[in-house]
C-alpha cells in the first residue's frame, strides 16, 4: 500500500508541473467553437470531483444525524 501511495503522490506532484508548463493562452486554444478547451475541461472535471465530494459528505452527514437521533451513539 505504501509504493501505491508514494507512487499516487509521485503522479500528482508530476502532473502539477506539466499542467502548468503548458501556459495559460495554450491551455485556452479550442479547435472548434463547439469543443472545449483544454482549461475548460480540466475546470469541469475539478468541479465535477468538488460536487461528488459534497454529495458524499452530505451522505455520510446524514448518516450519522440519523445514528445519533437513534440513540444508538
Amino acid at each position: 500500500m505504501k509504493k501505491f501511495i508514494d507512487e499516487f503522490k509521485n503522479l500528482i506532484e508530476s502532473s502539477e508541473a506539466k499542467l502548468r508548463s503548458i501556459g495559460e493562452e495554450k491551455s485556452a486554444l479550442k479547435f472548434s467553437p463547439n469543443i472545449w478547451s483544454s482549461k475548460e475541461i480540466l475546470g469541469h472535471l475539478v468541479r465535477r470531483g468538488e460536487i461528488s465530494n459534497s454529495t458524499q459528505i452530505t451522505r455520510i452527514q446524514k448518516i450519522y444525524t440519523d445514528f445519533d437521533l437513534c440513540g444508538s451513539a
